[in-house]
């Protein structure tokens, strides 16, 4: 997830243990796969969630939401083809584009599921992943957090691939 070795994850937990710190509170901070975290918090394993968008609360009641964001989270489709125009999420069916997201996003799922046919719509394990088939023409928008498009794109793992662009955004924080 996103709290992981990311720039992101490193300052949440640099604010968490701050915060947990001055409250004598003990912390640990434990890296998981998104939809593991939820199957996790459900059960009662783990105590919370860090970053996670404002509509995850509905599906998942046994959590409080902390209404003081560390970040603001947006979650938006990403392309590659310049010549792809997208104005709003109903122009997806008859763009003719496949459609990807991370495993785990659920929102991300839900979203693309609605305006794509099933056959066009596949999901991968990494943000680096989904970037590299966007980047090779094998997906025509990717659906992630903008925070792991932003850190992915600071990697030298993707240096060189085409630009991508924010086309939509779909949902805040």
């Amino acid at each position: 997830g996103i709290i992981g070795a990311t720039l992101a994850g490193v300052w949440a937990r640099r604010i968490y243990a701050e915060a947990f710190a001055r409250l004598g509170v003990p912390l640990e901070i434990a890296v998981y796969p998104l939809a593991r975290l939820g199957i996790l918090a459900d059960q009662g394993a783990i105590d919370g969630e860090i970053l996670r968008v404002h509509g995850y609360g509905a599906a998942h009641p046994n959590l409080v939401r902390a209404d003081e964001p560390v970040f603001g989270v947006r979650l938006a489709l990403y392309g590659a083809n310049p010549a792809l125009r997208l104005d709003r999420l109903e122009d997806l069916p008859a763009a003719g584009v496949t459609g990807e997201y991370r495993r785990g996003v659920v929102i991300c799922e839900t979203t693309l599921r609605r305006w794509l046919p099933e056959e066009r719509i596949s999901d991968v394990a990494t943000t680096e992943q989904g970037l590299r088939k966007l980047a090779a023409g094998r997906t025509g928008v990717f659906c992630e957090f903008d925070l792991a498009i932003a850190d992915a794109l600071h990697s030298a793992e993707l240096a060189g691939l085409a630009p991508f662009r924010k086309m939509l955004d779909i949902g805040a924080d």
